[in-house]
């Protein structure tokens, strides 16, 4: 990543790598604005070489052990650690098998040297409208959990970001892991990502679906990133599927309905009409793929 600073070298800081999780915290406090965490460390340190992020103290959570947890339990769902990497995540076996979407997602972000480094909450925390694993997550509904000196919470990815690199996490606070709920096994999802001549996404979008055999259950989940300063999900196109209609009629009207209703940004990488035509081509393609064999 690089936006054209003339910086190579990053700023003085002070290291600090606590062993638990309340040191971690105790650390934050003292420090607060001036303190930043790190993980994988992929992401802010390149934002602190480019003078875009400045931090005093970098506190290092990768020796808390209990932020290192990937544990999935059949009937609660699945567990990823903030300190798990990506790498670690694509070798659980029930990643591909119940979460698609956010395995092809994750298979996608950068390459194999830095998933080894990189974390998933460090991804969702960087809250860039680009990133890919917002989509997903929001779609499977997952949530973060987060302690602070006030004690645990937990936010739905959907509220977790607030908008163009901000998140509902205050200074104080640690990110300790994401929960993503269980999956049906008459769930299924897909994500696809359209990038041209850029590492960055013009327009990703996820689905994730379920009891695509009964109108009444059926349960359709529609989310893009990069097309706007934050996620965006299709509430109306979703509604849709609730009818009792043939599988390509509700292909057909939940496309029109995003054509519609949802008004994609212009930027320097897209023009917004560019990035409305190509969310009506990977909707339609995205939901012919669900709807198939089902």
């Amino acid at each position: 990543m690089s936006f054209g600073s003339p910086y190579f070298t990053l700023p003085r800081f002070r290291y600090e790598k606590p062993d638990t999780l309340e040191k971690a915290l105790s650390i934050l406090q003292e420090n607060k604005d001036d303190a930043r965490i790190l993980a994988g460390g992929v992401g802010l340190l390149n934002l602190m070489k480019e003078r875009l992020v400045e931090a005093k103290v970098l506190v290092d959570i990768k020796g808390i052990k209990e932020l290192h947890k990937l544990e999935y339990k059949k009937g609660q769902g699945l567990t990823i650690g903030s300190t798990v990497t990506l790498n670690e995540i694509l070798e659980h076996p029930i990643l591909k098998q119940r979460y698609t979407a956010l395995y092809q997602a994750i298979s996608t972000l950068s390459d194999n040297n830095l998933r080894n480094r990189s974390t998933l909450v460090g991804d969702l925390c960087e809250a860039l409208p680009w990133i890919d694993s917002p989509a997903p997550l929001i779609a499977f509904d997952a949530s973060v959990n987060i302690t602070g000196p006030e004690g645990y919470r937990s936010v739905k990815v959907e509220s977790f970001i607030k908008g163009m690199a901000e998140v509902d996490l205050a200074p104080v606070e640690i990110v300790t892991s994401i929960t993503l709920p269980e999956q049906t096994d008459t769930s299924r999802s897909i994500y696809l990502k359209f990038a041209r001549g850029t590492e960055f996404g013009l327009v990703n979008l996820a689905v994730v679906a379920s009891n695509l055999k009964k109108y009444v259950d059926r349960s359709v989940r529609i989310v893009y990133s990069a097309i706007d300063t934050k996620p965006v999900r299709a509430l109306e196109a979703e509604s849709v599927f609730k009818e009792d209609l043939p599988p390509r009629d509700m292909i057909s009207r939940a496309v029109e309905k995003i054509r519609d209703t949802i008004e994609p940004m212009s930027d320097n990488l897209a023009s917004g009409q560019y990035r409305k035509h190509l969310m009506q081509v990977m909707t339609y393609e995205a939901l012919t793929r669900i709807f198939e064999g089902a």
